[in-house]
């Protein structure tokens, strides 16, 4: 099961317990997440959760010139490929008048949002809010 999860973080993949119920399983145990973190280490990277601990991931421990070009490559599949997921997903929220993100188990009642998608389409779209260019020094 090591092979396996270290080959899903190196390729940059967000371990979570939907997706691969096994790896996540494997990084569950301390003593696995120690060796992980071991093996990342000699590789110049480390094991990361998110903020929520629902996925575990890959992270550079430093950051020079080759890794912030693999960065600009991430957030450019983010913002052309994911961007328009959580786009629908705000409509989704905005239709079924739902508070809170979407999680997993979280269902999205069609019928409701197809009664709700004439006032969700006259509604107004909110532009995203302008970020800040990330300086590295």
């Amino acid at each position: 099961m090591f092979e396996k999860t270290v080959t899903l973080l190196l390729s940059g993949e967000f371990v979570c317990e939907v997706c691969y119920p096994e790896a996540y399983g494997f990084l569950d145990n301390e003593a696995h997440r120690k060796d992980m973190t071991a093996f990342l280490a000699r590789l110049g990277r480390r094991l990361s959760v998110t903020g929520l601990g629902g996925a575990w991931f890959m992270a550079y421990e430093h950051i020079g010139p080759e890794e912030r070009r693999a960065i600009k490559d991430e957030f450019s599949f983010m913002k052309h490929e994911l961007r328009p997921l959580v786009d629908f997903f705000v409509l989704a929220m905005r239709a079924l008048q739902h508070e809170e993100f979407f999680s997993r188990g979280s269902i999205i009642d069609q019928r409701g949002m197809s009664s709700q998608s004439t006032r969700v389409m006259a509604m107004p779209v909110l532009p995203a809010r302008p970020v800040r260019p990330i300086r590295w020094t």
